[in-house]
């Protein structure tokens, strides 16, 4: 059985998600922002768990500012997409320079996931869904087991992510959440980077407000 675990992480209460299974103990971390106070590793060392692998849904500092301290204190890999990899490396595209004055914040990642790949972590399942327009090429992660979706930036409840970081056109994040999200079950639980869950379906009803 899997469990998801929300703890709220970072300068700007980034959700970061740790998502496990109750036997092996296997456990995916999510998006870990800075964990200046232990709160991350505390909730790991506490339930035994072990660490397989770090997601990224996008290179954005708020997301990030743990990933190389996980990596080295568990030894797994981070995986993110091929843009969001080359972001996460620099201080100016992560934007850790605008919004943190003489902070660097820098994160490796491992691995690149692709829009569509199936990837087995430990015993977990995990389909990734590219859906740019926050940032230029951000990952969600839907996990069919327990019918979540981890979205990143990318919606919120009652509400999408901004687009004035994105390289390209701003509608086409609205283009995207249609086409690649919404086409989900509606009964999909989606946990975003930032504030409560919510659901595909109640996004769509929310969607003939913000589109």
């Amino acid at each position: 059985m899997l469990n998801l675990k929300t703890i709220v992480l970072g300068p700007i209460q980034t959700n970061c998600y740790i998502v496990y299974n109750t036997e092996s103990l296997n456990t995916i971390i999510v998006d870990p922002s800075d964990d200046t106070r232990g709160r991350l590793a505390d909730f790991i060392t506490s339930n035994a768990l072990k660490p397989v692998a770090i997601l990224v849904t996008h290179a954005h500092f708020d997301h990030i500012g743990s990933v190389d301290e996980l990596r080295h204190k568990y030894s797994i890999k981070a995986y993110s997409s091929k843009i969001e990899a080359i972001n996460s490396a620099d201080p100016k595209l992560n934007l850790g320079n605008t919004f943190i004055n003489g902070i660097n914040i820098k994160a490796t990642i491992d691995e690149v996931l692709t829009d569509g790949q199936i990837v087995r972590l430990g015993d977990m399942v995990v389909k990734c869904i590219e859906v740019p327009g926050h940032s230029d090429q951000s990952l969600c992660y839907y996990i069919e087991e327990i019918s979540s979706l981890i979205s990143g930036d990318t919606v919120f409840a009652g509400d999408t992510g901004r687009t004035d970081l994105y390289h390209g056109p701003s509608t086409d994040l609205l283009k995207n959440i249609r086409e690649k999200l919404f086409v989900l079950p509606g009964d999909t639980k989606v946990y975003p980077g930032h504030g409560p869950s919510t659901t595909i379906s109640k996004e769509i009803k929310n969607s003939q407000y913000l589109y």
